[in-house]
């Protein structure tokens, strides 16, 4: 019975993970550059190794060692035991995060250091994320029970990760990590107000949403995410139920592995089902944060527009004049851009590519500077950071760009100098001050790879203001960069201090009090601290005019980041005495070792292997997939099982991705099967069958250019592929043109895709604006008994509709094939509820209009919650042309319809379906059909 139930999961989930297997090409995977050469710490009596490059030598030897050091504690409450798992330092990129994959198992920590305090804290980077992700590590051994170990025996660790997923709710993984790392560290996630006020801030505002809901979050506001309600639960189970609670709930939910075990699993665990066990607890933190809201009452000036309804954020506002500013604006219905109010009038100015985090703005009367990510063409481990620098008067940008990490720009008030952070890929960094005419550096503050400088401001007079954070504390440090002296500091010790702006010998920076991110000033003169607002969810990113009179800064609610301002009047403010504990050198009672490495040679890991349903041509596949951790190789090998003809087919697939081209190789032997008339004359009675073998070898080249340098994805991707087929055993005196005689035959296909699509946001139905074009030539270069050539284009066009979500999409192709005697299959869409059909010519015309109608947030039971409902009209179009030497024959297929697709979320899962209905009316045959079920799924 158990290998019953692990053999029909096994299908379910592979084939919705893998079936692209059997489909083209491997998909291109993120690598670094071919020139690292990667080294190896095999951590001592752990099951964890250190690989890393040469550049990050030191991060390696603090990470293993606090490896080595912490490991058992990680797992604290979990009765599992790790096996093998290698850890890999991946520090050529500017994004700060981490994950953990089942798939060629490995743990991969981004080294580079967050400038956003709502992360790091006063926390050491290294520490905090390796804490986080080994307890990922930990938790997917805890799946390895039950039904779970018996599905990866008979299906490898795609069936774990599958089952993992949709039986374990993604609140639990998160927040149970979220949990370790605030154990494990001096400042985890939960003890920072950023994280935990959002869902407070929810609950006083719309009340407790359902559990589906909660999981699958909505277009009609922003539902806190898994994070923060996973630390709120998972912190509930950890104080009601003890350490051990999230092995029972993991053990409870693959001892049966039924619909609704989890469920089940907390019912046996705390006497509830998950449903009433979340909204008893999110009921109480409701009544809390209503009352929290009466205590927290602050009466700035609202200065941006009132956010009525949905989830729209107005962050980093910095004062251009007077009565003008410009901020981020960003939300649900708004990719980010950058947008200036003068009044009450709000202006965009640019759309904004993808900003580094670093919770930053610097501006002037003149100028905007921000830092943006820059993308290798190639090597997806492998980001920059530049400085975008946006013209006011002439409304014109210009990027500083040199291939580096800079981060947290600033201009200074005069438009002569520029600062900003450099990232090295050591974990050490530096403030650079920069002449912003001559862009030649002046001076710079380096800081070691135990140290850093979060978010500098330059200022007046030769200024900059920095959070300087070392040993797990913060202080402010005002640094004279032209005489590189310090001239001022303040020991903020354990306090999150974040965002410092200096103005007129004050210094006003964000802290936490009492349980929310307040402002408070800092007069250096007199050494007094000033708490400036009283903010009901948490006061941000202060900006002050330059004769420091008003003060602009953006307020936290449940519908987004509103900017205030409010007039500063010191008399008024409370003076306050900041709680620091002093300063007590950390005794490390263990020693910390120096570890030998070694070369690391790359191996294969075998990660998928048994049954696999693909979605296309009724195919079930049988096959051993394997890459490397490095993402530079990848290998399959299996059987494949046609429905469509009753027979199987051989096949091996090869990806070698290590260099700038991609080198791909699959070799496919199958036995085939065709039926003919062979007179074609009636009455037809000369049907035939036979069978013979096709053997096929492709091997080909791609390069993959990764193009996007502004708010548009961009991409390009030039492919060269040979052919080689045989064709041995075929009887029939005649064929179909899709079909060959016996023989060896040889073609090449080369291929150019290219797409520039502007960002969509989340209630955008596609992308508003934007461009994807496809060129396709597949031809028989050498004198052989079939002949054929085949080349397509086809473009797509993506405009705008009426509403602001709307979108319209034009789609034109023309295919021809020469004269021959073979058919190659064609690139092309053809029109919806029609059948391919072989032309010399053919033209495809398609005009849709996607549009959004309902955010549903209807729950049906505890089976389906469903999120959105959208619909699109289309009218599709071919035309197909036969020549001959006497005539033409032309062909015309139509067909107009709509479709009506919901976003579903099945049995409360976090992952959504999109399912609906067709309806089409066919005019060439004035024919209506209906298709009651259409299916994509989003994982």
């Amino acid at each position: 019975m158990v290998v019953k139930k692990a053999i029909a999961f096994g299908l379910i989930f592979f084939g919705c993970t893998f079936s692209a297997l059997s489909q083209g090409y491997y998909p291109v995977l993120d690598q670094s550059p071919a020139k690292i050469k990667w080294k190896k710490i095999q951590i001592s009596n752990t099951p964890f190794s250190i690989v890393y490059n040469q550049a990050s030598d030191s991060l390696a030897q603090l990470t293993a060692n606090y490896v080595q050091n912490n490991y058992l504690e990680v797992a604290k409450g979990l009765n599992v035991k790790a096996r093998p798992w290698n850890i890999i330092l991946q520090n050529k990129g500017v994004i700060s995060n981490g994950f953990v994959s089942l798939q060629a198992p490995r743990v991969e920590l981004f080294t580079t250091k967050p400038q956003n305090s709502s992360l790091l804290s006063i926390n050491h980077w290294h520490e905090l994320l390796a804490s986080h992700e080994l307890r990922h590590v930990y938790q997917n051994e805890l799946s390895r029970r039950g039904l779970g170990k018996w599905g990866q025996w008979l299906f490898g660790n795609s069936f774990l990760a599958g089952v993992s997923t949709l039986y374990i709710p993604n609140w639990l993984f998160e927040g149970d990590a979220v949990e370790t790392e605030t154990r494990m560290n001096p400042s985890g996630r939960s003890k920072i107000p950023q994280f935990y006020v959002p869902l407070f801030a929810y609950l006083s505002e719309y009340g407790v949403p359902s559990y589906g809901k909660m999981m699958a979050k909505s277009y009609r506001e922003l539902v806190p995410n898994h994070y923060v309600f996973g630390q709120t639960l998972s912190n509930s189970f950890l104080t009601r139920y003890g350490e051990g609670s999230v092995d029972q709930l993991w053990k409870g939910t693959f001892a049966s592995m039924k619909p609704m075990a989890f469920s089940r699993s907390v019912k046996k665990l705390s006497g509830k089902n998950i449903d009433d066990y979340t909204k008893e607890l999110l009921n109480k933190l409701m009544d809390s944060a209503q009352v929290y809201a009466l205590q927290n009452q602050d009466n700035p000036i609202l200065r941006t527009t009132p956010i009525k309804k949905g989830f729209t954020q107005y962050e980093y506002p910095q004062w251009t004049g007077y009565e003008s500013f410009v901020a981020i604006k960003s939300g649900l219905g708004d990719i980010p851009k950058l947008v200036k109010f003068k009044g009450p009038v709000e202006l965009e100015l640019l759309k904004l590519g993808p900003k580094a985090d670093d919770e930053m703005l610097s501006a002037n009367k003149d100028f905007v500077v921000l830092s943006e990510l820059t993308f290798h063409a190639r090597w997806g481990q492998k980001q920059g950071s530049r400085v975008l620098i946006f013209d006011l008067k002439n409304h014109r940008k210009k990027y500083w760009d040199i291939g580096l990490k800079w981060m947290s720009p600033s201009i200074s008030p005069d438009s002569q100098y520029l600062s900003l952070i450099q990232q090295n890929d050591d974990g050490s960094s530096e403030i650079i001050v920069f002449d912003f005419n001559t862009q030649e550096i002046i001076n710079s503050f380096p800081m070691g790879i135990n140290e850093m400088a979060v978010q500098p401001r330059i200022s007046n007079s030769n200024q900059l203001v920095f959070i300087h954070q070392k040993e797990n504390r913060k202080k402010i440090i005002v640094w004279d960069w032209k005489k590189n002296t310090l001239i001022n500091q303040i020991d903020l010790g354990q306090n999150n201090a974040s965002s410092p702006f200096l103005s007129e010998g004050k210094v006003f920076f964000n802290l936490p009090d009492n349980g929310l991110d307040q402002l408070f000033a800092w007069n250096m003169e007199t050494n007094h601290v000033s708490k400036l607002t009283n903010s009901t969810w948490g006061a941000y990113h202060p900006s002050v005019n330059e004769i420091g009179q008003r003060m602009l800064y953006s307020s936290y609610t449940a519908k987004g980041l509103q900017i205030v301002e409010k007039k500063l009047l010191f008399d008024s403010f409370p003076v306050i005495h900041l709680t620091v504990e002093p300063y007590v050198p950390q005794k490390d009672t263990t020693q910390f070792r120096t570890y030998s490495s070694k070369k690391f040679r790359q191996w294969l890991n075998v990660y998928s292997w048994g049954p696999l349903a693909s979605a296309q041509n009724n195919q079930l596949e049988v096959s051993i997939a394997s890459k490397n951790i490095l993402n530079t190789l990848q290998l399959g090998a299996g059987l494949m099982y046609n429905a469509n003809e009753r027979n199987w087919s051989q096949f091996a697939k090869f990806s070698l991705q290590k260099w700038y081209p991609i080198f791909d190789l699959s070799i496919v032997r199958s036995n085939r099967s065709t039926s003919l008339y062979i007179d074609r004359k009636t009455p037809l009675d000369s049907l035939r069958t036979d069978n013979w073998v096709q053997n096929k070898l492709d091997f080909g080249l791609r390069l993959p250019f990764n193009l996007t340098h502004s708010a548009y994805q961009e991409n390009l991707t030039l492919i060269h592929n040979y052919s080689f087929m045989q064709i041995q055993g075929y009887q029939l005196p005649a064929r179909y043109s899709s079909q060959a005689f016996d023989g060896t035959y040889f073609s090449t296909i080369n291929q150019v895709n290219y797409y520039k699509l502007l960002n969509k946001s989340a209630l955008d139905v596609q992308s508003r604006k934007g461009l994807s074009l496809n060129f396709y030539w597949q031809s028989m270069p050498k004198k052989q008994s079939i002949r054929a050539e085949l080349w397509s284009i086809q473009t797509r066009i993506f405009l705008p509709g009426i509403g602001k979500h709307d979108g319209i999409l034009l789609r034109y192709g023309y295919q021809q094939q020469m004269r021959g005697n073979y058919f190659f299959a064609s690139p092309l869409q053809i029109p919806r509820g029609d059948l391919y059909q072989n032309f010399s010519e053919y033209h495809s015309y398609s005009v849709e209009y996607k549009f959004p109608i309902a955010n549903t947030d209807f729950n049906l039971g505890k089976l389906m919650y469903f999120k959105r409902l959208k619909g699109n009209l289309f009218l599709d179009q071919g035309v197909g042309v036969n020549r001959n030497n006497q005539s033409s024959k032309i062909t015309n297929f139509q067909s107009l319809g709509i479709d009506l697709m919901s976003q579903v979320s099945f049995l409360r899962f976090s992952q959504t379906i999109e399912v609906g209905i067709r309806c089409l009316y066919k005019s060439p045959t004035n024919n209506f059909e209906f298709f009651p079920l259409l299916l994509e799924i989003g994982f």
